[in-house]
């Protein structure tokens, strides 16, 4: 990467320095999922532990020209976007795995994308409702790669009633309005 030293201390600055590595062996474990394709040969790797870091992260990249992968949790059956191999910088997004509301009046669920479906179907269903999880395997898929996938087409789309997203220059947009 251009300007390696800066963008590091960037990024640690954004995320916290024990949640960006360049080391080989773990940059290594993003190289494979669970598709014959295999992963992303990432030079970083950042776990961000909010929408605002993954704004600052997704700016920092943009300013530097950097190619970013996201990645959720490593189950896709499609294979990650290879981008530019040993230049990527690699969003993981299982930091990213908390409930911020659920709501059993009005049958919502608040969360971020790097939550596991299986957490999140647990939490619904000690609230008395019921998440559909068509045929995924639900404690390695998280919810962003899930809504990114297949199933984003298989049934969830209809019950998404708002979704936040970053934009590669950085910007945060959020789109419906909920109930």
């Amino acid at each position: 990467m251009a300007h390696a030293e800066e963008i590091l201390r960037g990024l640690q600055e954004i995320a916290g320095e024990k949640f960006v590595t360049t080391g080989r062996y773990a940059t290594f474990a993003y190289t494979r999922d669970t598709s014959v394709f295999g992963g992303t040969q990432a030079e970083t790797v950042v776990r961000p532990g909010s929408t605002e870091e993954v704004s600052k992260i997704m700016a920092l990249a943009h300013q530097h020209r950097i190619p970013v992968v996201v990645r959720g949790g490593g189950s896709s059956i499609y294979g990650q976007p290879k981008g530019i191999p040993g230049s990527n910088l690699l969003i993981d997004m299982t930091r990213m795995n908390r409930i911020l509301d659920l709501n059993p009046k009005n049958l919502t669920v608040t969360t971020q994308a790097g939550i596991m479906m299986g957490k999140l179907q647990h939490a619904c269903n000690q609230a008395g409702f019921f998440i559909f999880t068509p045929s995924a395997p639900v404690h390695t898929v998280s919810l962003g790669g899930w809504m990114s996938g297949a199933a984003g087409g298989a049934g969830i789309s209809a019950e998404i009633m708002s979704v936040t997203v970053v934009l590669p220059d950085g910007t945060i947009v959020k789109t419906g309005g909920g109930p």
